[in-house]
């Protein structure tokens, strides 16, 4: 990783740590479990041992049953000896331990999915209308199931530690002592530890989160995410409060609504516009589609601003002026009244978001209308989106 990727990874994964099965994947975690169970089963009872008939008396006594004798002269001899051998069962703490990894891996995956059942369908909402569209919302039902299933993996663990004893187990976060020397304890540990210290672990936690490809998190997806997380938090700055959790709808796309004093303010998550498809937040387009990465509505007694902030990893001026296109292509619900004349109206600003090394903005006209925000995770400055959102939420 370089050192954008390396910022945005661990910032984003410590942002995100209350959605995540911390640690490690439920499948991970139950097949380490499973292999602990076995490692148990090879531990001799520290209480308990069995007596088992013998036909040598080595190491051996003789039997306490008489039928185990026969005659010899005036007396009688054993033909059966018993050895004591030791009765191997699972000891309580170690699979009392276990439980509670469990435990708290569970309670994770029920938050998380509670979260995203509930992100997932705003944002269906937000990213359907096309067949791009479509890719991207079987590919939210696809995590959504795998969250599900992990959920039963982890239910299936915890019977399997359960009927390992014939004890009733009790969670118990406390590291038994001896501590199991096997390899499958090992990694529980090793997991546990990542669980406290979850940036010992960010790569492998954004890679989950993110959905990332097979080869690893996409970069352009994670710098559109954290600035999304830089907007909110100027936006915390200015005196504005997110209602809900904004990290869920960050991730996924939906609305994000905040209190705070006049204006309202409303950010919307990379809505997927689509012409022909109902208006997204009073937004929509009349051909093809746009998918604008971020758009903050700024309502007031005269109506409604809109103001776009599209993240882009490009810091030409070229590239950067590419971002003002939603000046022409994203309609606004509602006519504006320009010298006695109603024209339908479109957003307001177009700005870009680009890791640029500078601390103010780049405007590219007088009037605002579209520039760049200096946003760099690897040196990263509050200053420049601090001074476009009083810039834009000034305008009227």
């Amino acid at each position: 990783m370089n050192a954008l990727e390396q910022a945005l990874v661990a910032e984003l994964a410590s942002a995100s740590e209350h959605l995540l099965e911390r640690g490690a994947a439920p499948p991970g975690l139950a097949r380490l479990v499973a292999a602990a169970l076995v490692e148990l089963e090879r531990v001799p009872s520290a209480t308990s041992e069995s007596h088992e008939p013998a036909r040598v008396p080595k190491r051996a006594r003789p039997s306490p049953r008489a039928y185990d004798y026969v005659r010899h002269g005036a007396g009688a001899v054993p033909v059966v000896w018993t050895t004591r051998e030791p009765i191997y069962e699972a000891p309580r703490a170690p699979l009392e331990w276990l439980l509670a990894l469990i435990e708290r891996a569970g309670e994770a995956v029920e938050r998380h999915l509670a979260l995203y059942v509930e992100a997932r369908d705003e944002a269906v909402r937000f990213r359907g209308g096309s067949a791009w569209g479509a890719e991207e919302v079987e590919r939210l039902e696809a995590n959504q199931m795998l969250l599900t299933a992990g959920r039963n993996v982890l239910r299936r663990a915890r019977e399997d530690v359960a009927g390992a004893s014939d004890l009733r187990l009790v969670p118990r976060a406390q590291r038994p002592h001896p501590f199991p020397r096997t390899p499958a304890f090992a990694a529980l540990a090793e997991l546990e530890r990542r669980a406290t210290q979850p940036t010992a672990a960010a790569r492998a936690l954004a890679a989950t989160l993110f959905a990332g490809a097979a080869e690893g998190v996409e970069l352009g997806y994670l710098y559109q995410r954290w600035c999304g997380l830089k907007l909110v938090e100027a936006l915390r700055d200015a005196g504005y409060t997110p209602t809900d959790d904004p990290i869920p709808t960050l991730l996924l796309s939906g609305a994000v609504e905040f209190d705070g004093p006049p204006p309202r303010i409303t950010l919307l998550c990379e809505p997927r516009l689509v012409a022909g498809k109902a208006p997204i937040g009073g937004l929509f387009v009349h051909h093809g589609e746009s998918t604008p990465d971020f758009a903050l509505i700024v309502r007031t007694d005269d109506g409604a601003r809109v103001h776009v902030l599209d993240p882009t990893l490009r810091t030409t001026d070229e590239g950067l002026r590419s971002k003002s296109r939603y000046l022409e292509i994203v309609k606004v619900e509602g006519a504006r009244m320009v010298a006695g004349v109603g024209f339908q109206a479109g957003v307001d600003t177009s700005w870009a978001a680009a890791p640029l090394q500078r601390s103010q903005c780049k405007p590219d006209d007088w009037r605002g209308l579209h520039g760049a925000v200096p946003l760099n995770p690897v040196a990263f400055d509050p200053r420049p989106v601090r001074d476009w959102l009083a810039f834009v939420l000034a305008l009227r």
